[in-house]
């Protein structure tokens, strides 16, 4: 079947099955899909950069006088001996890790709801020359039955870049403790001009990370359909994946792309009117409409590819 063959094929797909909009609208509200996580990175790298790059330094607010608490706060730490550093530093690392457990403990309900609706869109596009349409109470039931291997599925991208992101974090904090820094700014910044050998294994240890972890994004669009219409477990889904991927590579990469790409392109006009407050506001409704609705169209786009790359195996 030809890119254009898939186009059309889904549009009728959406046409005739309603629920399927419905079911992109709830994945919507509750993370969306591997894209739409990707371009709202793209979307806010710039205010991440801006909060790690920023000096400190803000404009006062009418009323309240404003208060620098950098020099307070480097007067503390410089005051530290070498065990209190060391003290400190492992709270911290102790601290983010938790936070991380903690959070993915909370997303886990969200995540769940996610992945329940992932696997009954999924399994309601029939695949070409169905006779027997796939009511929605089915797919749903489906989508409830694979819907914990399915978060599992979704958790294995994202093992790499946090692992990665946590052993950075680790190295570096052992390392300043070690080397007598003892909360000394000044101390710690030379440590790091001094470690460029360091800095540069471990920057390019998380790169490689990140770049696995998007690979594996790549291949659980596939992972994601054979976990659901195949019944495969996790690991499995993902062999089942990457076989598909391998022999429909370029398809594949011209479907990615262009999902990326009208995402921006959609992204881009509802940031325009973001300068005026309420207009945003009025628009957000209409944003989530639009992402449920292409998180809809380009699940259904993936499973007919699957349908005509893999064939339909008995579940």
């Amino acid at each position: 079947m030809t890119t254009s063959e898939l186009l059309k094929q889904t549009w009728r797909t959406i046409r005739e099955k309603k629920s399927t909009f419905i079911m992109g609208f709830v994945m919507a509200a509750t993370g969306g899909s591997f894209a739409s996580l990707l371009i709202a990175l793209i979307f806010n790298i710039h205010s991440i950069s801006a909060f790690f790059n920023s000096s400190g330094d803000r404009a006062p607010i009418p009323g309240i006088p404003a208060v620098d608490l950098r020099e307070p706060v480097t007067a503390e730490l410089s005051a530290l001996d070498s065990a209190q550093f060391n003290s400190l530093v492992t709270t911290g690392i102790l601290t983010v890790i938790g936070l991380i457990v903690l959070l993915f403990i909370m997303l886990i309900p969200i995540a769940f709801a996610n992945r329940i609706a992932a696997g009954a869109l999924i399994d309601a596009v029939d695949p070409p020359g169905s006779e027997k349409p796939t009511p929605f109470r089915e797919a749903f039931q489906t989508g409830w039955k694979r819907s914990w291997h399915m978060l599992v599925v979704l958790s294995i991208p994202l093992v790499p870049a946090t692992l990665g992101v946590i052993t950075a974090v680790v190295v570096l904090g052992l390392h300043l403790g070690l080397s007598g820094a003892a909360g000394d700014l000044d101390a710690i910044a030379s440590t790091l001009q001094n470690s460029t050998v360091l800095l540069i294994i471990l920057s390019i240890g998380v790169g490689v990370l990140i770049l696995i972890s998007l690979m594996l994004l790549i291949v659980q669009l596939f992972a994601d359909r054979a976990c659901t219409l195949e019944n495969c477990r996790p690991v499995a889904s993902f062999r089942r994946g990457w076989d598909i991927l391998k022999s429909n590579a370029g398809q594949t990469a011209f479907l990615v792309m262009l999902q990326l790409i009208l995402g921006l392109l959609i992204n881009a006009l509802l940031h325009l009117p973001g300068e005026f407050t309420t207009l945003a506001c009025l628009l957000r409704p209409v944003g989530w409409l639009i992402n449920g609705l292409l998180i809809a169209f380009f699940s259904v786009l993936w499973t007919l590819a699957w349908h005509a790359w893999a064939g339909q195996p008995a579940a």
